[in-house]
């Protein structure tokens, strides 16, 4: 019908797991980071030193696709790939008001958890990891700024903790009724190959991990999103 919205969060903070659960929805399709990577990165433009190329490179991507599928159509978009437009712009700034019309469901993640997921999972330094997901907060810090009349922002902490009042939620948003099916979504085919083979959601999956010394230098953030207890 539409490409309408996107869902977009850190690397390593629940995002794909969403993504497959909206589009586990039958009135919904998600894709997963649809030319995200070669649009915003301008891999796939004549001229990357243009933000508004890169931006239509990716707004025609989506377009295309949704054109394929009766449901309503959102990319799922991570914050790490919205950043690589930093090196001609203010990613956040550029990128939501270029998609001025898309609605955006935001995954929140505990820093502790997510920076730590992504020394295991990705290779990063904790330097990296931390940085990365400080980069995420500055771009949630625009959408509650700029974007509150088309913005949800929902916890993966709660996305497992309370699944089915938390996909109510996001289904209502994105304009459709909560559907069981939305509980299949771990089982999902589009499901990335590292998350396959999750047979239920388990709240331990969004363990804060023992204390680290690394923990010290996010402590304000966690406390600034309400993490730190």
């Amino acid at each position: 019908m539409a490409f309408s919205f996107f869902v977009v969060g850190a690397g390593r903070s629940g995002t794909s797991l969403l993504a497959s659960m909206i589009d586990a929805h039958p009135h919904l399709t998600c894709g997963m980071e649809v030319a995200s990577v070669n649009c915003l990165s301008g891999n796939h433009c004549k001229h990357p030193e243009m933000v508004d190329e890169r931006l239509l490179c990716l707004e025609r991507a989506c377009l295309e696709a949704s054109l394929s599928v009766k449901n309503d159509w959102g990319n799922k978009v991570t914050t790490e790939q919205i950043a690589f437009l930093d090196d001609i712009a203010h990613a956040e700034t550029v990128f939501f008001q270029y998609f001025k019309t898309e609605k955006i469901v935001y995954v929140l993640r505990d820093g502790r958890s997510c920076v730590a997921s992504k020394m295991k999972r990705m290779g990063k330094s904790v330097d990296q990891a931390i940085a990365s997901w400080r980069r995420s907060l500055h771009m949630l810090d625009w959408l509650r700024a700029h974007a509150a009349d088309r913005f949800l922002e929902i916890r993966f902490e709660d996305l497992l903790s309370d699944t089915e009042t938390v996909l109510t939620t996001v289904a209502q948003f994105l304009g459709q009724p909560y559907h069981s099916d939305m509980l299949k979504g771990p089982e999902n085919p589009i499901m990335p190959d590292i998350y396959k083979g999750i047979k239920n959601l388990q709240v331990n999956k969004a363990y804060q991990p023992p204390f680290e010394d690394w923990h010290v230098e996010i402590r304000g953030d966690l406390e600034r999103y309400g993490y730190f207890n």
